[in-house]
């Protein structure tokens, strides 16, 4: 199923007016967007995650947000960006978080944050997910929960 299946099937039923809470889409962003941030952070998207951007930017559901591209800003320095979030984990809370620079923020958390590992290539050609909790041991983050964004998206979200 593709991610618009699955974000149609998630919000069929519900009713904004009735204080449902809607999957949120941002809408998509531009190659070149994408381009600028992968430039600034050094490594290349996997193509699914390149893909999501492209279709959606960024996706939220309740209080949790898939960090995406601002197309109007690609470098913004503000939360549900995958530049903004990582970097405000870094910077800001570095003595909390001390997010290492080969993990890039997907998705925050109450804990941490599940991360893009560009340290972990796998057999789909594309960069592990991994759960970063920075009071857990180093090796517990290590793990991936997913293999591809997609598989992480559909686990997370759908």
């Amino acid at each position: 199923m593709n991610i618009q299946a699955y974000i149609d099937r998630s919000n069929e039923g519900l009713d904004e007016d009735e204080g449902d809470d809607l999957m949120w889409v941002q809408g998509g962003v531009s190659k070149k967007s994408i381009k600028t941030v992968e430039k600034k952070i050094g490594f290349v998207f996997p193509e699914s995650y390149r893909s999501f951007l492209s279709d959606f930017g960024s996706i939220a559901a309740g209080d949790s947000t898939v960090s995406g591209i601002d197309n109007a800003d690609p470098l913004a320095l503000k939360g549900g960006t995958i530049y903004g979030d990582t970097l405000f984990m870094r910077d800001d809370f570095k003595d909390q978080y001390a997010v290492p620079e080969h993990l890039w923020v997907l998705v925050k958390h109450e804990d941490g944050a599940y991360c893009f590992n560009f340290n972990v290539k796998t057999d789909e050609d594309e960069y592990a997910i991994v759960n970063y909790e920075p009071h857990l041991p180093l090796k517990t983050f290590e793990e991936p929960v997913a293999r591809t964004f997609h598989e992480f998206l559909v686990k997370r979200f759908f």
